[in-house]
């Protein structure tokens, strides 16, 4: 039998939170990682439903998936809602201007700080920095990691 590949669509981790929790992500096209809302004491089967409520969607470090960080724990059939397509925002901080950005990160088309507000940024986030994000979620707090990337941060650097 072949061996999966790990950033294939539908491709479910297993994220052990620092506090005991779980969390769950789920491989989207083309290559970013859809993280469920929902958290959980003891770890689950895998299904749709822990992707009924996606919290974010982002790029992640190639490493994160595999022995190092997150184990992959199983594949899904993606629902039309996880094979949307995903715009983000870059800003160029030499030319002072915003941009979209897709799901591929190659640039659409010029933006106004406006068109990128509640956008995420096109970063691609260390593991470490997505495990803190979910426990600050999880705990009703802000992250230092979302915050520095908000668009309207950009602007004022």
């Amino acid at each position: 039998m072949a061996r999966r590949k790990k950033w294939e669509a539908g491709n479910v981790v297993e994220i052990a939170l620092t506090d005991g929790t779980f969390s769950y992500a789920v491989v989207v096209p083309p290559s970013l990682l859809a993280f469920s809302r929902l958290n959980f004491t003891k770890q689950q089967e895998v299904s749709t439903q822990l992707f009924a409520e996606v919290s974010f969607t982002i790029g992640v470090m190639d490493y994160a998936i595999g022995d190092r960080h997150w184990p992959l724990v199983g594949h899904i059939e993606l629902t039309n809602e996880l094979k949307k397509k995903h715009t983000f925002y870059a800003f160029d901080l030499i030319g002072k201007k915003f941009r979209h950005v897709d799901g591929s990160f190659c640039t659409l088309r010029e933006a106004t700080l406006a068109q990128c507000i509640d956008l995420e940024c096109a970063a691609v986030w260390d593991p470490e920095h997505v495990e803190s994000r979910l426990l600050d979620e999880k705990n009703g707090r802000s992250n230092i990691w979302v915050e520095s990337m908000r668009a309207e941060s950009q602007a004022n650097k």
